[in-house]
């Protein structure tokens, strides 16, 4: 390991190295008990200093290895991307590699990823490798001998992937919704409810914590109507159940009083997030090359789909060529606005016509109250009056009135 970094290290570091990484010396601390002394056999402790200089050495030449040279022949066009796409068979994050390619040629890539481990002392872990193919795949992969689970869908860092590269929206969408479910089941037991904190706070959390699972990878993610509209139901019932609301109690007034958009809105806000910065990259990084191709309407990528969300395409995409970062946030908070304003002045609600036509938290939120006090204008502004079975007024024998 230490004679592969020689050629590119000072004998003075080189040297602090060695001495850090050969005596070490592990003790394990558990239920208040600490184990003796020892030291490791083999290995680098992971997430050392030393880890990120034997990734750029080792794993900076698996690519030469694995992707053939492109030749510069009469079938060569002149455009990186077209040229390029077909000798891209690997892709790397951090201490990850994944292979692309067809049945017939995978089989040679995991050899070579052999080769390179036994060159350089290393070892993958085929327990932890998995194939994603099609259930008509029947053929089986190995690794140092060791054959390689096969799966019809995988989650790298969270996201459904099924075989071909695609995502599994669906998937996500619920897998979201589930962890965001456990995590407001656990938040409802310590003060999120109608009973324990106050309405701002508790949406405060709710936007914090619950919402930020909800939101994962929405913005690379071009989702169907019926798909934003299982968010917009699960987020209904993590409101109402600030609130005490029933199922039917209206969605559209609570939102509003806490200044929060709806999920339809936030995709969209986070889908232009996403395309602006992504305008906005170094130009080495290898979005930055790709962006002119991804940006074709021929192209059908993911880039061109998001482009056609509402926010992008009517205040962002006009200027895009002159856009900046306080520009950009200046028409997220225009469009939130825009939002609401439709809204309201589109809603029948008489309830939700009755309030500030501003979209910011209201104000009974967060002046000075006892918790009585809140209640009961919280109730009144929701329209919640007392209720009960409606009887006749001795004053007003034509009228039934509740309690």
């Amino acid at each position: 390991m230490f004679g592969t970094l020689q050629p590119h290290f000072c004998p003075a570091l080189l040297g602090i190295l060695i001495n850090l990484f050969e005596h070490v010396q592990i003790k394990i601390l558990f239920d208040n008990r600490v184990s003796y002394r020892f030291s490791p056999v083999i290995g680098v402790l992971r997430g050392s200093i030393l880890s990120p200089f034997l990734y750029s050495i080792y794993i900076n030449r698996l690519p030469a290895i694995l992707r053939q040279p492109l030749l510069l022949d009469n079938s060569f066009s002149g455009y990186i991307v077209t040229d390029l796409i077909p000798s891209l068979n690997c892709l790397l994050y951090a201490v990850d590699v994944v292979l692309i390619a067809p049945q017939e040629k995978l089989i040679d890539l995991l050899q070579q990823c052999e080769i390179h481990s036994y060159s350089l002392g290393y070892r993958w872990n085929p327990v932890k490798c998995v194939i994603v193919a099609p259930t008509i795949d029947t053929q089986t992969y190995h690794l140092y001998g060791t054959p390689i689970p096969k799966e019809f869908s995988f989650s790298y860092l969270g996201i459904p992937i099924k075989p071909g590269g695609l995502l599994d929206y669906p998937a996500l969408i619920q897998q979201n919704i589930n962890k965001a479910s456990l995590t407001m089941n656990q938040l409802a037991a310590i003060g999120p409810n109608s009973n324990g904190f106050p309405p701002l706070l508790a949406c405060r959390f709710y936007s914090q914590i619950v919402r930020a699972q909800l939101d994962y990878d929405l913005a690379i993610s071009p989702t169907t109507a019926k798909l934003i509209q299982k968010l917009d139901t699960f987020q209904n019932s993590c409101i109402r159940r600030i609130f005490g609301g029933h199922a039917n109690s209206s969605i559209q007034l609570m939102l509003h009083l806490v200044n929060l958009p709806s999920m339809r809105t936030c995709v969209a806000v986070l889908q232009a997030q996403y395309l602006f910065r992504s305008t906005h990259l170094p130009d080495d990084t290898l979005l930055a090359h790709l962006l002119p191709h991804l940006q074709s309407s021929s192209s059908r990528f993911h880039w061109y789909k998001l482009s056609t969300t509402r926010m992008w395409r009517s205040l962002c995409a006009p200027i895009i060529s002159t856009l900046d970062s306080k520009e950009f946030y200046s028409l997220r908070t225009e469009f939130l606005e825009q939002g609401f304003h439709d809204l309201y002045t589109g809603s029948t609600s008489i309830l939700l016509a009755s309030t500030r036509p501003t979209a910011q938290v209201d104000p009974i939120l967060w002046l000075p109250m006892t918790c009585s006090e809140r209640s009961r204008v919280l109730r009144w502004r929701l329209g919640w009056l007392p209720g009960g079975k409606p009887k006749e007024c001795i004053f007003h024998p034509d009228h039934n009135w509740s309690r």
